[in-house]
């Protein structure tokens, strides 16, 4: 049998299903000026090309020329020894070209009976602006990074005219060539504390935007084999907000205790309910003990032991399946000789050492209810010149 024809239609000139061949040219002139030690600024220019042709028996994106290109500025002023004020303006336009794509459509003695259009042509021009502000507040032991922006961002050809089963995630991405720019407004802060052996990285932010582009299920089941529902890319007003978190404890005997900590929570304002695959609440604590030895500490290890832990996410967008929390216990080891040359070493580890059934809620499995691997490991040498 023919791979991967299905229905009505002759057999195909070759094996070849999914043929893209994209070449990319981009490029960025800058030029940066010192005014004096307190004031200086960066000002330039940017460009992207990009020109993909499709091949194949199969159809997931058409062939497409997309270019962009724009100016921006950036200055930044030492108002004294503890402030800094920083801000930017950019302003591009882009154009995004798509051939469009129709199939045609055979009866059972292969005599063609009509088409079928996948993606009609679309030709969209674009033009965005940004303009951002920040101060950095900085201390002996601490700095504080305080940023308000205004953003944009061009819809992406496969966004505007995908249509077909994308066999990387098991789904058929469909575009809209409707949407518009995605335009936001972000503030965020950003703390930093060194204080003798502690160190704390902490940040917060806000994101509203008032044409969310996202891809995200319907109702609709597909025509195509093997392609469950349709997911469509789509366009909302939504709102990103959350935290991360990095501690770092260097203790006595060659000890070090870290966590790290993130989370995010979205709300999309059409729907009342939660963007689509959004991580979960995790956090990860780790304990590692980091001796070295011999003539000028030429040898070096670590013995180190995490736990990763996961919430259960259970806001989700409609028709995305809820994923249950889990933990994982992991451990390592590792050796280093370094020389005048070089640093020759060796690292064991073993990831899921209770052999914990998990799902990774964004992993392109999680749609087939497939775990992530039970207990595994891995052994690495190196040898870094």
């Amino acid at each position: 049998s023919v791979p991967h024809v299905h229905g009505y239609r002759p057999q195909p000139e070759d094996s070849t299903a999914l043929g893209l061949n994209l070449w990319t040219v981009n490029g960025t002139f800058r030029m940066d000026r010192e005014v004096s030690h307190r004031l200086s600024y960066s000002a330039g220019l940017s460009g992207l090309y990009m020109q993909n042709s499709r091949s194949g028996f199969e159809y997931l994106i058409p062939s497409f020329v997309s270019s962009q290109g724009g100016v921006f500025g950036y200055g930044s002023w030492k108002a004294n020894e503890r402030v800094t004020f920083n801000g930017g303006a950019r302003i591009e336009v882009a154009d995004r070209s798509l051939n469009g794509f129709s199939e045609t459509v055979y009866d059972a003695e292969l005599q063609v009976i009509g088409s079928r259009e996948r993606t009609p042509d679309i030709d969209r021009q674009f033009v965005g602006w940004a303009l951002a502000t920040g101060i950095v507040i900085s201390g002996r032991t601490t700095d504080v990074h305080i940023n308000l922006s205004r953003s944009f961002r061009f819809p992406a050809p496969n966004e505007l005219g995908m249509n077909g089963v994308h066999h990387g995630t098991f789904r058929h991405e469909q575009g809209d060539a409707t949407l518009n720019m995605e335009e936001g407004y972000h503030s965020d802060i950003q703390f930093r504390l060194e204080q003798g052996a502690h160190s704390l990285n902490a940040g917060a932010y806000f994101n509203f935007f008032t044409n969310y582009i996202y891809l995200g299920t319907t109702a609709q089941f597909s025509p195509l084999p093997e392609a469950g529902a349709i997911y469509r890319y789509q366009q909302d007003p939504a709102t990103h907000t959350g935290f991360e978190l990095d501690y770092i404890w260097e203790m006595p005997a060659d000890l070090e205790f870290s966590v790290s900590a993130a989370y995010i929570y979205t709300y999309n304002f059409t729907s009342t309910l939660s963007l689509p695959f959004m991580p979960p609440f995790n956090v990860r604590p780790e304990l590692r003990y980091q001796p070295s030895w011999g003539k000028e500490d030429r040898w070096s290890g670590n013995v180190a032991v995490s736990w990763d832990w996961y919430t259960a996410q259970n806001r989700n967008d409609r028709n995305e399946p809820k994923t249950p929390g889990y933990d994982l216990l992991n451990v390592g080891m590792g050796i280093e000789l370094t020389t005048k040359q070089l640093v020759i070493g060796l690292d064991v580890q073993c990831i899921n050492l209770l052999d914990a059934l998990n799902m990774n809620h964004l992993s392109r499995y999680r749609l087939l209810n497939l775990p992530e691997p039970g207990r595994n490991g891995t052994i690495r040498a190196f040898v870094r010149f």
